[in-house]
């Protein structure tokens, strides 16, 4: 059983490195870098989130390699695809838009949650174990530190995110035209376009105009 420790600090670790790999990816595919994730820091909190649960919920299944791929699967495409509902639901955007097929409303693909599937086995079977040697190996008066500062650290820029976002939201309820963009927006709601490429709307018509005029 992991300790509240061990779960701050893993959470932490993995939506760092999965901000790392949206990064690499995104700049594969778009030929450009791409500062990607929800938050303002380096972290994608999703990649987090399905770590932690990985470990905790699909740690025991990990020599019955088709039950914990097929699990992961599960617990992934879900926790994206509620993910992806309630931003929409409460900003009236949606930051991710999956074009390939076979897919489900934009908000899940079948490749990317076969995907998920591998990358959390890798991550249980043979990355952790590295990442619980790094913990191991820290002094407990870091690890203490980590424990506090952490959640200080995403509280903060979550809550500063979403009022970045409200304050968007209000923004292109008011706005016609376009002309109004460029003074109204800061520099953190203009990050927003460039860190989802593929956002939509299907009340602010506005949103995708912002969006290739900020990504061409």
């Amino acid at each position: 059983m992991m300790t509240l420790s061990q779960i701050i600090i893993y959470f932490a670790i993995y939506s760092f490195l999965g901000w790392v790999w949206e990064t690499v990816y995104l700049f594969f595919y778009y030929k450009k870098f791409i500062d990607t994730g929800f938050l303002k820091g380096p972290f994608c909190p999703l990649y987090g989130i399905c770590s932690i649960l990985a470990i905790i919920l699909l740690s025991p299944f990990q020599q019955n390699f088709l039950l914990f791929y097929v699990l992961a699967i599960v617990i992934a495409t879900v926790l994206e695809y509620f993910t992806s509902l309630i931003f929409e639901a409460i900003f009236k955007i949606k930051f991710w838009e999956y074009s390939a097929k076979p897919n489900f409303q934009g908000r899940i693909s079948l490749w990317v949650s076969l995907f998920w599937g591998i990358l959390l086995f890798t991550l249980v079977k043979f990355i952790h174990p590295q990442i619980i040697h790094l913990y191991n190996s820290i002094p407990i008066s870091i690890i203490n530190f980590l424990t506090i500062t952490f959640p200080i650290y995403f509280l903060i820029d979550f809550i500063y995110t979403t009022i970045s976002l409200f304050r968007l939201k209000n923004i292109l309820k008011s706005t016609q035209l376009m002309s109004d963009i460029n003074t109204l927006l800061y520099r953190r709601q203009i990050q927003f376009f460039k860190s989802f490429p593929k956002i939509s709307s299907k009340k602010f018509n506005l949103v995708k105009e912002i969006s290739q005029k900020i990504n061409r």
